[in-house]
């Protein structure tokens, strides 16, 4: 029987899952936004509250969270199993969250789109878009060298939240009332941005609540001269310090940001082997 959790069992289901991240950075694709989502949770660090929820307990097979936003609100659900039969059982659940509404899936393994897809199909729910990615990851415990930036008198540092908007007509998968949502995201997580000599923003990243870094961009006409490289490095450094795991989503075809990545040191595989869905949307 499906379970919601206790933030009493919150905390037991995130030290597990932390114990099996730190044991193995690249084990699941799927694991690193649970854990990240569970930990951010407790300490009160998450946009929106979220609901966790089990296939069953205490042996649980599947874990499932998903935001408390209104319904005109997009909504963002993450997932981690180890037996699909237990993923299936909580997408079968009709109490857990509202498939009507329009949302997201991230990070899944690519050998779970059949299965959502199959359940999305028999709740009437209807997927937008499908997209693969590459998770790449940062195995190293020592920042990358240093590259050959044309220093146009930039400095590099933390986004300052006043930049929301400039982030969100920027980001691919924004949309109207989301700056919100990345203000959040900068005032509480991590992140590199080079600015020039007035603070304009030129290119940067930005920790997410799922623990990855993300909202990467550099302005077209600054492109080529080492900046992202520079936020990126900047980024790694301060994630390093806190502990905390490095890794990110490449979309498909994305060979700019995967060379990018190659050259900061981080690690790949060569097949995108992570999806997210965007589901009941009409504007994707």
């Amino acid at each position: 029987m499906v379970r919601v959790l206790a933030r009493s069992l919150v905390k037991v289901v995130s030290s597990v899952l932390g114990q099996e991240f730190a044991a193995s950075r690249t084990s699941s694709v799927s694991l690193p936004s649970m854990y990240y989502a569970m930990k951010n949770s407790l300490e009160g660090k998450l946009y929106k509250d979220y609901v966790f929820a089990v296939d069953k307990w205490p042996d649980y097979t599947a874990v499932m969270g998903a935001d408390r936003t209104e319904d005109m609100e997009p909504s963002i659900l993450v997932f981690h199993w180890n037996d699909d039969e237990g993923l299936r059982t909580l997408l079968k659940d009709d109490n857990l969250f509202n498939w009507k509404k329009f949302f997201f899936v991230r990070s899944i393994p690519v050998s779970g789109i059949p299965i959502f897809e199959e359940a999305f199909k028999d709740k009437g729910a209807v997927i937008a878009q499908t997209v693969k990615t590459h998770m790449v990851s940062y195995l190293s415990d020592t920042a990358p060298a240093a590259g050959s930036v044309a220093i146009d008198d930039v400095t590099v540092g933390p986004i300052s939240p006043e930049h929301c908007q400039l982030v969100n007509e920027t980001w691919d998968y924004g949309w109207e009332g989301a700056e919100d949502l990345i203000r959040h995201q900068m005032a509480t997580f991590i992140s590199g941005c080079v600015k020039d000599r007035h603070g304009k923003p030129l290119s940067w990243v930005i920790g997410d609540q799922y623990g990855e870094s993300n909202f990467g961009f550099t302005l077209p006409e600054h492109r080529r001269k080492g900046y992202y490289y520079m936020a990126k490095r900047y980024y790694i450094q301060k994630c390093l310090e806190a502990g905390h795991a490095i890794f990110a989503d490449v979309a498909e075809g994305n060979e700019a940001s995967l060379n990018a990545h190659k050259k900061l040191g981080y690690i790949f595989d060569e097949e995108p082997d992570t999806a997210y869905f965007f589901v009941n949307m009409t504007n994707v």
